[in-house]
This record gives structure tokens, sequence and C-alpha cells, in this order.
């Protein structure tokens, strides 16, 4: 599995030079006991215009429009949501662990379509954003206790299956 980087996300019209990034940021981390994130940081991005959807879903093993069953694409979501609330409760985040479980419940609401209760697992799951989303503290702490590769497994899992379930949704619109 290739794991993503978090990266801002770039507000400038010119990007700035790999070098002045990883200057930036070694400036920025100095002394936060992040060691190895001037050094993360600093790695080249793939360049969108290099690679197309489908070479880089080739690149991670996957089909770019493999058919998806909404009970599949459920099940899946049930795991990366599982997952994610452990990996939350381990790091102490009581918050986020309520947030993901309210997201996993929207899913087992047997009264409702599954296009619904994947719509609101993907409403309830909309964690990522700026300050005090789950990129935000989540991931020093799971630095701190020596689950970092736990933490980008679990998030990459719920990233990829929102990006799964919103292309499914958008095939299978809700009635």
């Amino acid at each position: 599995m290739t794991r993503r980087r978090f990266y801002p996300a770039d507000h400038s019209s010119g990007r700035r030079s790999a070098a002045s990034a990883a200057a930036s940021t070694a400036l920025a981390c100095a002394g936060s006991g992040w060691p190895q994130m001037a050094e993360t940081t600093a790695m080249p991005r793939a360049s969108a215009a290099k690679s197309s959807p489908h070479q880089m879903n080739q690149q991670k093993g996957k089909t770019p429009d493999a058919p998806a069953t909404d009970e599949a694409l459920i099940g899946d979501f049930r795991r990366a949501l599982d997952n994610i609330a452990a990996l939350a409760d381990t790091l102490n985040f009581p918050g986020w662990t309520r947030t993901f479980r309210a997201a996993r419940r929207a899913l087992d609401d047997e009264t409702l379509p599954a296009t619904e209760r994947l719509a609101r697992a993907l409403q309830g799951s909309q964690v990522f954003g700026g300050m005090g989303s789950w990129l935000d503290s989540p991931p020093a702490v799971a630095y701190e206790q020596g689950l970092s590769a736990t933490y980008d497994d679990a998030t990459e899992a719920l990233l990829d299956i929102r990006e799964r379930s919103q292309k499914f949704l958008r095939r299978h619109p809700q009635q």
C-alpha cells in the first residue's frame, strides 16, 4: 500500500522549490519533536500533470472504476470507521472516538436505503480540514506513542473508502 503524505494546500499561485520548502519546514519544526517532518515534507510530490488518475490507480493496484456494491462499500466503511475509532480511543481523543462511532451508527440504520446510509456516513466522517481536524493533533500524539504507521494506515483507509463512496453515490444518486 502506498502511503499518502499529508501536505498543506498551496495557497499561493507560485510553488516554492523543494529546497525552500525544506528550509522553511526545518525552521518551523526545530525543537518540535518531529525530527523527520522536514525530511518528509521535502520529498517531491508527484506532479498531477505527469500521472493521470488511471495511472495512479494502477500504481496503487486498483482499477479506476472497479464495480462496487452498496453493501460491500458499507462493509468497508464500517471496518475503516471501527479501526479509526479504536485508534482515536487509543490516542485518548474521546471527541474523535464519538465522531467516528456516530458515523458508524449511520451505516447500521437498516430502515434507510443504502445510498442514504452511505451519504450520512460520509457527512459524519468529514474530519479532514484545517485547525482542529483529524490531521491536526492526532498525528503528533500517534508519533509520540509510536503509532504513526497505524495512524497513516487508518487515515488512508478512511480517505480511500470516502473517495470510493463518493464515486458510488455520484453514479447512483439518491431517490
